[in-house]
């Protein structure tokens, strides 16, 4: 019985971590990028409000988790004189063709700011860091 509680406060205390540097930084949240932490990364989105509670926070969930792929995709070793068009559209085909497995996102905030919706997701740095990809292997896909 000990060892159970003291698992469970562990798990308890380090999840709550990760809402506290949230609660510290969380004006320098923004729409469109990652907010950046010494361990975490927080995305956001925001959308209308639908008529259904739960399909606005899922909906905006998954937009706010996928923003993460950004990461992922930003420390690609792209030649240098390749467009950002390009860099997109060979991004979104190859993501759109692989899985990525991501583990330990967390909802961490949710609401409502008039008739707008939003979710904060966030995660340990080292889960999406763990995705290194390099061009060569794009290169192979595209083949």
């Amino acid at each position: 019985m000990n060892l159970f509680f003291f698992l469970f406060i562990n798990t308890v205390l380090k999840s709550s971590d990760i809402l506290q540097v949230y609660d510290l930084n969380k004006k320098n949240l923004k729409e469109n990028s990652i907010l950046e932490t010494e361990q975490y990364l927080y995305t956001v989105s925001v959308s209308k409000k639908n008529k259904i509670l739960d399909v606005s926070i899922k909906k905006n969930q998954l937009k706010a988790e996928v923003k993460l792929l950004d990461r992922i995709k930003n420390k690609i070793d792209w030649p240098s004189d390749f467009p950002s068009y390009l860099k997109e559209a060979i991004w979104n085909y190859y993501k759109s063709n692989k899985k990525f497995n991501i583990e330990g996102i967390k909802l961490i905030d949710k609401g409502e700011i008039g008739d707008k919706y939003f979710v904060v997701v966030g995660i340990k740095k080292t889960n999406i860091d763990k995705f290194i990809i390099n061009y060569n292997v794009i290169k192979k896909v595209l083949k």
